[in-house]
C-alpha cells in the first residue's frame, strides 16, 4: 500500500492524540474492530494506535527509514 498524505495525516492525529490522553487505545481499537477505516486518514489513524498498543511507542516506516518514539510539534 502506497501510503498518501491522508494516511500521513491520520498517523499524526493519533500520536498527538495520544500524547494528549484524550482517549483510551483499547476502546479506539474495539471501534476500528466493529467499523473498519474507510479512509486513508483513518487507515494511518488505526495504524499509529495499533503501533503504540504494540511497542508503546510510535513505530512508523517510510520507505527505507524507521522512526521511533517520534514526537509531533
Amino acid at each position: 500500500m502506497e501510503k498518501t498524505k491522508d494516511y500521513h495525516l491520520g498517523y499524526i492525529a493519533a500520536v498527538s492524540d495520544i500524547m494528549e490522553e484524550q482517549f483510551d487505545i483499547d476502546v479506539a481499537l474495539f471501534l476500528f474492530a466493529i467499523d473498519e477505516a474507510d479512509s486513508d486518514y483513518q487507515e494511518g489513524y488505526r495504524d499509529a494506535l495499533l503501533s503504540i498498543k504494540r511497542y508503546g511507542k510510535p513505530v512508523y516506516t517510510s520507505d527505507n527509514v524507521t522512526y521511533v518514539g517520534f514526537q509531533c510539534t
